[in-house]
């Protein structure tokens, strides 16, 4: 009997050892789910709405109107584009965003995730937010020129169109927390954006 009892009572705790191990790995992994998703959908939205047949003119009103939706937390507008970035560390492709502050602001991980310098007065801004390991990759800080290069929104010649050429100052070095964030993406005012691109107000993303 004393043997039956010592192999029930290793039994037990062997058992308690195995659940409390099944909760633990649960939490974190629970924990991590949560966090990858606060952080991806912090940035990148649900969905994406396009025009299909017509310019995106009414962008500022298919916002106001996506925001009504029951169950839509916000909703933003923005330009993009794909560039090749270079600083005095190297160059390599990045992804562009221009948002005005209002929307900015509705992004709020982005937004309280600026570590050197800030999002203030954003709207008169004449320069550039980037992550920081793009930083790193470019070898630049705070107030260093980035050149940005664009094939597709250069002047037409007549042997084709000429790239557009830019250099903009690092006003902002942020720390989204995810490589992939912190190293791809590119932000400037909605109206400096829509002048490199040559979107101006009539093609938008919302």
């Amino acid at each position: 009997e004393a043997f039956i009892s010592v192999i029930a009572s290793l039994t037990m705790v062997g058992v308690a050892i195995g659940v409390a191990t099944l909760i633990v790995v649960m939490s974190v992994m629970n924990g991590f789910r949560g966090e990858l998703l606060d952080k991806i959908l912090g940035l990148n939205g649900h969905f994406t709405a396009y025009p299909i047949e017509s310019q995106f003119t009414d962008y500022k009103e298919t916002v106001d109107a996506l925001q009504t939706v029951n169950g839509v937390k916000f909703a933003v507008y923005y330009a993009e584009g794909q560039v090749l970035a270079s600083g005095r560390g190297g160059s390599t492709g990045v992804s562009v965003r221009g948002m005005d502050e209002e929307n900015l602001k509705k992004l709020t991980l982005l937004y309280n995730s600026a570590e050197q310098g800030g999002f203030d007065s954003w709207d008169q801004n004449d320069g550039v937010a980037i992550g920081y390991r793009l930083a790193q990759t470019l070898g630049v800080g705070l107030g260093d020129q980035v050149q940005i290069i664009n094939p597709d929104s250069g002047a037409m010649t007549p042997f084709g169109s000429t790239p557009q050429i830019k250099s903009y100052p690092v006003r902002t070095i942020f720390n989204l927390g995810m490589v992939e964030f912190d190293s791809l993406f590119m932000f400037m005012p909605l109206q400096t954006a829509q002048d490199y691109f040559k979107l101006y107000d009539d093609v938008l993303k919302a």
